[in-house]
């Protein structure tokens, strides 16, 4: 897609036929970003808060969607009497 040796996959062309959307790690982050399809600059597309990727553009190109994937660990304090389960939330990693 680049000609930069950053990784990119998940191609998806614009209904234009002018750009082409991509999953891309640059930047530190797991992001979707979008190029002319006659190259140039990446441009970012997504803010990169979790591992973005799979693009999908409306055919009449007012929507994108894409997966993100948000890794969290958190603590389940189970009750071995009742059942009953309380869950401690932490953030996002």
């Amino acid at each position: 897609m680049t000609t930069e040796a950053e990784l990119d996959c998940d191609p998806a062309w614009s209904p234009c036929g002018r750009r082409v959307y991509f999953t891309s790690y640059r930047q530190g982050t797991i992001a979707l970003w979008r190029i002319a399809a006659g190259g140039g600059t990446p441009e970012r597309v997504t803010p990169g808060t979790g591992q973005e990727s799979h693009p999908s553009i409306s055919r009449d190109a007012s929507r994108l969607a894409y997966a993100t994937h948000v890794l969290s660990r958190n603590l389940i304090l189970h009750d071995v009497r009742t059942g009953h389960e309380t869950i401690l939330r932490s953030l996002p990693e």
